[in-house]
């Protein structure tokens, strides 16, 4: 179980109240978290003497092995931070009341050669999003490019239907590292889902962010791959699905009724804030906002970038 000490040494800057909130509310709180803290659990020995995150399977309730990723503590900064975030990322993602957007994550500590750990579980449901799409792009057309990709998107209506979702997610939460690598591909049911990882960045305060109270796209680009960036522009603008509006507009009623239902997270009140605010945006404009490409192309490149930006603005 996580300690204060733990969570001083992350480096968070934490009350003494909102610590034991925190350490209330990022335990394991339903099945899902509770099959993955107490379910058999093997390891892939090859990366585990290497890496902090090792790879390996859960196996559940009903015999079933179940793919995992487990994360060492290490005393560094990043490895809580994804832990913090990605469990908050869960508990509010369903509370909301988005089924796949957001894996299960939950503390376990494991006996690997004779000693102890103390780390995170999180469950590894599906591939990454932009080597999907571009395997069944080439499998199906002969080429990967982008507009291959979002022409299988489009097609596929309950795939587009939860990549809208998983992407309203990430702009309700705050989520500005958008690119299709922290994007998932699930399959469920011979189906195939569109879901999230990696939320790091998630939950601004004003001191974060110049307006931490509106949704923005983010970055969208990883690297070389921009299929997130066409899909911003294709969904910039555009109505969201109906039933996620009533998702947003229900949550926003039980706050405004109940505001205690996010007492028990570790949030200040500027990130309660930005949560509703945020969520409050989608049910009043009913629609994703403007995506512009000059804005976000280029989103957390070097400096050297800005002449060639400049010299667009002026053509």
């Amino acid at each position: 179980m996580l300690t204060r000490e733990q969570m001083k040494q992350a480096g968070y800057c934490l009350s003494n109240d909102m610590m034991e909130r925190a350490l209330a509310t990022l335990g394991t709180t339903d099945d899902v978290q509770n099959m993955l803290a107490n379910c058999p659990l093997e390891l892939r020995a090859v990366t585990f003497d290497k890496y902090s995150d090792s790879n390996g399977t859960v196996t559940d309730r009903q015999g079933k092995p179940r793919p995992i990723i487990y994360r060492r503590f290490t005393g560094k900064h990043d490895i809580w931070q994804k832990y913090f975030m990605a469990t908050l990322a869960y508990r509010i993602s369903r509370l909301i009341g988005f089924q796949y957007a957001v894996p299960a994550s939950t503390m376990r500590s494991v006996t690997f050669n004779g000693q102890t750990y103390d780390g995170w579980i999180q469950d590894a449901w599906g591939r990454n999003f932009g080597d999907f799409m571009s395997e069944l792009a080439q499998s199906r057309y002969g080429n990967h490019r982008d507009k291959t990709c979002w022409q299988l998107i489009a097609a596929d209506t309950n795939l587009l239907k939860s990549l809208k979702e998983a992407f309203i997610c990430r702009l309700v939460l705050g989520e500005v590292d958008n690119h299709c690598g922290n994007f998932l591909a699930v399959p469920v049911n011979g189906l195939i889902y569109a879901g999230n990882v990696d939320f790091e960045y998630c939950l601004p305060a004003d001191s974060e962010r110049k307006n931490p109270q509106t949704p923005i796209w983010g970055r969208c680009r990883g690297g070389n791959n921009f299929l997130n960036c066409l899909v911003a522009r294709k969904l910039s603008n555009t109505p969201i699905p109906k039933d996620t509006r009533e998702l947003l507009f229900d949550f926003v009623k039980l706050f405004a009724n109940h505001p205690e239902i996010l007492t028990n997270f570790p949030l200040s009140a500027e990130q309660v804030d930005g949560l509703v605010m945020r969520t409050n945006w989608f049910v009043r404009n009913n629609r994703f906002p403007k995506y512009s490409w000059l804005k976000y192309y280029f989103a957390g490149e070097p400096s050297h970038i800005a002449p060639y930006l400049e010299s667009i603005r002026r053509a």
